[in-house]
Parts: C-alpha cells; structure tokens; sequence
C-alpha cells in the first residue's frame, strides 16, 4: 500500500483479466490465484447465477431426491483465524428464488479433520472454524441443505461445494 506498512491483496481474477478454461472459476486466493474445476454434473444446467440447476418433472421421484442445485463459493483468509469466527452464510432458495423456510444443513465430507462446522442459523447455514487456521492450505468441503416441505418431506436438495483458501500472510 500507500504507506509502505500495510499490505492489500490484489484480485489478480478481475486485474489481470484471467479467463480460466470451459466448467472452471478463477479463484483469487490472497497472494495468488488459481483456476479451479467447477463442473455441472450431467443432466444439469449452468443459470446466470452460476447455480447448475436441474429440471425435474413433478412426479420424477427418482429426479426430485437428486440434488437440485450445486454451487461452488469460493472464500479466501489471511492465516491466523481464530476458533469459532463466522466465514459465510449458505442459502437455500425455493425454485422462484425465494429463501426456503425449513432447510437443514449439514457438512457431508468423510474429512473429520476438516478445522469447520455449520449451525444453523435464520435459515441459513453458518461455516465456522472449529479450531484456529494457522497454516497455509485450500480445503475443500461440501454442504448439503435438505428443504422441506409442510409435510416434512423433501422438497429440495442444494449442494454447495466450499472451497477456503487459508493464505500464508496475515492479511
């Protein structure tokens, strides 16, 4: 910066214009930045808001307990978060858009060392550390938020597949 005592990361993404390969995101991770694979699986459909979506008929049982929509977030932290500090807040919407009323989220990796948690929260999932990040690393997780209905069935299922850079710099 300006003062030559504090630095600021530059998003090399929007700076450098980087254009990343077909299904992938570019990452702008503190210091650096990387293109990551962000596929839709098959039968689904990338929207304008960068969900992949999928179409279900209303009596395609076999279709509606599939996932109905995937999206990747992307969150980037300087080293040296502390435990229990908030990262980000998951949403589940209804087909029109709408925040669904009765959504459960739930952290589905295998990884039991993964430093995150979610609670819910105002109808949304809350990522959080379960233990301070003090080292470098990119971790992958994903969340799975199961919407119901009045009746309690299932009504939709959005995946969110999380990726935290932790950087090497405290800033």
């Amino acid at each position: 910066m300006a003062n030559e005592k504090s630095c600021q990361d530059i998003d090399e993404c929007l700076v450098h214009n980087i254009h990343c390969g077909v299904n992938q995101m570019c990452f702008n991770m503190r210091g650096s930045h990387q293109c990551i694979d962000t596929p839709c699986p098959p039968n689904y459909v990338r929207d304008s808001s960068g969900y992949c979506l999928k179409n279900c008929a209303p009596n395609d049982l076999e279709c509606a307990l599939s996932p109905y929509a995937l999206q990747y977030k992307l969150v980037s932290l300087p080293f040296g978060i502390a435990a229990n500090q908030d990262l980000i807040r998951l949403v589940a919407y209804t087909q029109d858009g709408i925040l669904h009323p009765r959504t459960n989220f739930l952290i589905t990796d295998e990884d039991s060392t993964l430093p995150f948690s979610i609670r819910e929260e105002n109808m949304k999932g809350v990522v959080f550390t379960n233990r301070p990040l003090k080292e470098p690393e990119t971790y992958r997780m994903k969340v799975r938020a199961l919407s119901y209905s009045t009746d309690r069935t299932i009504e939709y299922q959005t995946t969110f597949i999380v990726y935290i850079s932790v950087s090497p710099y405290p800033y």
